[in-house]
C-alpha cells in the first residue's frame, strides 16, 4: 500500500500598520499591531491553499490622572484603548517556488470594534477597575496580495497589503470623552474600511 499523502501546512506572524480611508480616516489616526495566518494545502497543492488569519489593532490609546473620592485624596490612572479585533478565512493563490514568491488572497469573516477603560493606582499595579465602553461586531472581507522572499529552507520574509471592506460601525475614538466633564462619550458612526500594511516572517515548506 501506499503511504498516506501528508498534507502541508504553514503559517506566520507580522507587525501591521493600518491606515484608515474614506469618513474613517476624518476621526481616527493610523493603527498599529500583530496578526498571524495559518494556511492548509490540500493533499498534492502546492500553489492553492485555504488561509485562516487573525489579526489585534490599536488605533488610539490615552492615560489620564484623575482624582477620586472626596477632596480628591486618591489619584488613579485611567487608560482608555480602542481596539480592533478580526478573524478570517478564504483561498489564497500563490507562486510555490522562486527566489520571490507572490500571492493572492480572498477572505471573509468578523471584526469586532471596542473601547476599553481601566483605572490603576498612580504608582502601577493591577487594574482596579475595568469597563467596555463601547463594542460593535461586523461581518467583513477582504482582499489582498504580497510577496515571500525565502531566507531559508522553510523560513520568508513576508510581505502584503490588504483591502478591508469593514461597512458601517458605532466606535469610540481618542477625543470621545473629551475633557473628562461629558456623563456620555461621544460616539462616531460611519464606514470603517481600512487599508492594512505587514512585514512578517512566514513558516513553512510553500
Amino acid at each position: 500500500a501506499q503511504p498516506a499523502v501528508v498534507a502541508p501546512v504553514a503559517g506566520g506572524v507580522r507587525l501591521i500598520n493600518a491606515t484608515p480611508i474614506g469618513e474613517f480616516q476624518n476621526y481616527v489616526d493610523n493603527g498599529w499591531g500583530i496578526g498571524g495566518d495559518f494556511r492548509w494545502f490540500p493533499a498534492n497543492q502546492k500553489a492553492l491553499s485555504l488561509r485562516a488569519d487573525a489579526g489585534f489593532l490599536i488605533y488610539g490609546r490615552q492615560t489620564t490622572s484623575e482624582c477620586f473620592g472626596a477632596g480628591c485624596r486618591i489619584t488613579v490612572d485611567i487608560t482608555t484603548s480602542n481596539n480592533i479585533f478580526s478573524g478570517l478565512v478564504g483561498p489564497e493563490l500563490q507562486v510555490p517556488s522562486g527566489p520571490i514568491r507572490p500571492y493572492v488572497n480572498a477572505m471573509a469573516g468578523w471584526t469586532v470594534f471596542w473601547t476599553q477603560s481601566s483605572a490603576d493606582g498612580e504608582n502601577g499595579g493591577d487594574d482596579v477597575f475595568e469597563t467596555t465602553n463601547l463594542r460593535d461586531n461586523l461581518l467583513t472581507s477582504a482582499v489582498g496580495g504580497g510577496v515571500r522572499i525565502p531566507i531559508g529552507r522553510e523560513v520568508k520574509i513576508d510581505i502584503n497589503a490588504r483591502r478591508n471592506f469593514n461597512g458601517r460601525a458605532r466606535y469610540l475614538t481618542r477625543d470621545s470623552f473629551g475633557d473628562g466633564t461629558n456623563t456620555s462619550p461621544l460616539v462616531r458612526e460611519s464606514e470603517v474600511n481600512m487599508w492594512t500594511y505587514a512585514i512578517g516572517v512566514s513558516f513553512g515548506r510553500f
